[in-house]
């Protein structure tokens, strides 16, 4: 949530991620009566809410954190579209692959299609339980880093978790496409 509420709040504010960074590492040092003054505090600051194993700690960023989010809302709604970007577009470590990195986004847009073709078929054929058993960790996996802005640095690689559905709900649509396709042959 910290790198979630850096982003809201510098998009707000325009100050610096850098900045940022500083200052809400010097605040939660204040929070919990650890603080040292302002200057001994840089952009390395940042380490101790990625490492902490300290429920205190991890309570106090995720206060700060919403108390960011509520100060404004308008910007936690604008930067909603960057987590989802980055879960369902590209993977960060295929950069290198320069132009050919757009056949990733084609297989991806393919793949979605296929999927809500499947999804279609599935609630026409009223298959509430199949849908239920697809959608619900796609649901739960976008969700948590979208609401928290989890992850700055995440890519396709957090739809881990839930690609297996997508792969069910593709093939059943890819499915349903091949037999319309065959279907039409066959009448031609």
């Amino acid at each position: 949530m910290f790198y979630g509420a850096v982003s809201v709040k510098s998009k707000a504010t325009g100050q610096s991620p850098q900045e940022l960074e500083a200052q809400f590492a010097y605040e939660l040092d204040q929070r919990l009566n650890q603080g040292k003054t302002r200057d001994h505090y840089d952009y390395s600051s940042k380490w101790k809410f990625l490492v902490s194993d300290n429920p205190q700690v991890n309570s106090e960023i995720s206060k700060m954190a919403i108390e960011v989010f509520r100060e404004h809302p308008m910007e936690y709604a604008i930067t909603i579209f960057r987590p989802l970007i980055k879960i369902f577009a590209v993977t960060n470590y295929l950069k290198v692959l320069g132009p050919i990195r757009g056949m990733e986004v084609v297989f991806n847009l393919c793949l979605y299609i296929l999927a809500l073709f499947g999804i279609i078929i599935s609630w026409m054929k009223k298959n509430h339980i199949f849908l239920t058993i697809t959608l619900l960790p796609i649901i739960y996996f976008t969700a948590i880093p979208v609401l928290s802005r989890a992850g700055s640095g995440m890519d396709t690689r957090a739809r881990t978790p839930f690609t297996f559905a997508l792969a069910i709900l593709a093939a059943q649509g890819l499915y349903w496409v091949w037999k319309r396709y065959s279907n039409n042959t066959e009448k031609s």
